[in-house]
């Protein structure tokens, strides 16, 4: 399957960065810059599940013959479905006024997703690997 380019680490250095930028006193302008980040990373959330999960998407190269594999694969969908649900509820708390810990919590859902980018990254080679290099 061809994948499309993983413009993944942009996208999430730019909400991170977002998140840490100086408010100075302009709240407001921060908080747009917030969102606008958010919404190209849920944009590209959105693609990425439909690619993953449709029919010889990226799930597909995965072994379906190995129990952890498959294990992996459900929390990988577990998660697919969760994010999208993380990405609004940061957003409206977002629209409500930062609070204490909302960089904080934007800065884990970052981290969650490019975690996330590395389990299925890691799960498709190996899953790859071990069926090309079990006969070599």
């Amino acid at each position: 399957m061809k994948r499309a380019k993983d413009d993944w680490p942009d996208l999430l250095d730019q909400l991170e960065d977002a998140v840490a930028a100086d408010a100075g006193g302009q709240e407001r302008r921060w908080a747009e810059g917030v969102a606008a980040a958010l919404a190209r990373v849920e944009q590209a959330l959105a693609g990425h599940v439909g690619e993953a999960e449709a029919p010889g998407g990226m799930f597909a190269e995965v072994d379906q013959k190995r129990p952890s594999l498959v294990r992996q694969v459900g929390e990988l969908r577990r998660e697919h479905v969760a994010f999208p649900d993380q990405a609004r509820a940061l957003r409206d708390r977002l629209r409500a006024g930062a609070d204490a810990t909302l960089r904080e919590d934007f800065r884990q859902f970052a981290a969650a997703l490019r975690r996330h980018r590395e389990v299925e990254n890691d799960l498709v080679q190996e899953s790859v690997t071990t069926d090309y290099g079990a006969g070599d």
